[in-house]
């Protein structure tokens, strides 16, 4: 077997160089841009964690204000909460929001059913369903009105179609039907 020898010269002097400059760039490639990129993604899950920590301590912070306003709630009793000795005076009350929200807006409000009443927490959840029938910006307004009620209510189940023919030279009223939902305070039990 014979060998050749390495070129000389300017020739060798290049076929050099190019071998440096590869084995720096495959070092480069395999090696500094992985551990870069390593060494990247760590300072960015360290960035994200600290600013997790900042976070849970502002949170941590914020908890005996929070206890404190949550006594004070206690103990000036229910607030937001439906008024009635009983869940169809509570569903009535429910009702009579309603319709001055309704009337606020310029909305009528064509049929008003109770819902079946459901307990939640400390309290019992009164509903009803809402049907009527209006314009885009009524019935937008009497959304808009019933999120800032003095009451707190809550929308679910709302269905909008369109009226059955259109008017002429106003506004194609929409038939929509949604439920409503208030919180009404349970009874405490006054056992002697």
């Amino acid at each position: 077997m014979t060998t050749r020898p390495l070129p000389t010269g300017q020739r060798g002097r290049l076929l050099a160089l190019g071998i440096t400059v590869l084995a720096a760039m495959a070092f480069c490639g395999f090696v500094v841009l992985p551990l870069a990129d390593f060494y990247a993604e760590r300072a960015d899950r360290l960035a994200e964690r600290k600013a997790l920590a900042e976070r849970m301590e502002r949170l941590v912070a914020q908890l005996p204000t929070l206890k404190a306003r949550a006594e004070l709630l206690d103990r000036a009793g229910p607030t937001g909460s439906l008024n009635g000795s009983s869940d169809a005076v509570a569903g009535a009350a429910l009702q009579n929001i309603m319709q001055d929200i309704a009337a606020s807006v310029g909305a009528s409000l064509t049929s008003v059913e109770g819902l079946p009443t459901e307990p939640s927490g400390a309290g019992r959840r009164i509903g009803i369903k809402v049907a009527l029938s209006a314009s885009w910006p009524v019935l937008i307004r009497l959304i808009d009105a019933t999120g800032h009620a003095a009451t707190p209510v809550f929308i679910d189940d709302l269905q909008i179609r369109t009226g059955p023919l259109p008017t002429r030279g106003g506004p194609q009223p929409l038939e929509a039907g949604f439920n409503v939902y208030g919180f009404a305070v349970a009874p405490k039990d006054k056992t002697p």
